[in-house]
């Protein structure tokens, strides 16, 4: 190919050179933008969805927590009630209140590691740029 075929059809190899730039941008790098949690890096949207369901289980392993202290509270609440207004304490109310909390404890726990467990399943991976 020589300078004169190139000046001879410069619409067509600037066309092409257009087309060649075009398409590499296009298929280059994937937008990206800065994660709300640590502005310092940058995210395609997969990751971004990986760091909000990340966050999320997060969430909801912490309301499981509360939720199973308020239930525990309550059971002993209620234990402590029955307990002053018959005056004397039960022992079949007392087995059954271990036997609640241990179910409570139980059920959190199993709750516990089904989030940590979605957790680490759904962790964003590391950001190698």
């Amino acid at each position: 190919m020589t300078w004169q075929h190139i000046k001879d059809h410069w619409p067509q190899s600037a066309v092409l050179v257009l087309a060649a730039v075009t398409l590499l941008w296009l298929t280059g790098c994937p937008p990206r933008a800065r994660s709300p949690l640590d502005p310092t890096q940058k995210l395609t949207r997969a990751e971004l969805a990986a760091q909000l369901d990340h966050l999320i289980a997060q969430y909801e392993f912490a309301d499981a927590d509360i939720t199973q202290q308020e239930k525990v509270r309550t059971l002993i609440v209620n234990n402590a009630l029955l307990m002053a207004q018959t005056g004397t304490i039960n022992p079949l109310g007392l087995i059954t209140g271990l036997a609640a909390l241990y179910g409570v404890g139980s059920a959190t726990n199993t709750a516990k590691n089904a989030v940590k467990k979605r957790i680490t399943a759904n962790k964003p991976p590391a950001d190698p740029a």
